[in-house]
């Protein structure tokens, strides 16, 4: 007989497999983009001219952060092309 906190516990356990997974298949994905870098930059340097971009650029290098963030996880060089 199990009891909730079994089937609660088992559940998170998927969730974290689920997670690592994702983060794996991001971090494949992740390639070195100097025009990714350069918004970054740009954020953190001009944050006033940053948020006059449109909105796919500063989602788009949300992404690019995310999978960087993901590749770095997994030991994968984020430096250079």
């Amino acid at each position: 007989m199990s009891t909730a906190n079994e089937h609660l516990t088992s559940g998170y356990a998927g969730e974290a497999a689920r997670d690592r997974r994702r983060r794996k298949l991001r971090a494949a994905d992740f390639r070195f983009n100097a025009d990714m870098e350069k918004l970054a930059q740009m954020r953190d340097e001009a944050p006033d001219r940053f948020d006059r971009l449109p909105p796919t650029s500063r989602t788009a290098l949300g992404y690019y952060e995310n999978s960087k963030a993901a590749a770095q996880a997994e030991g994968i060089e984020t430096d250079r092309p």
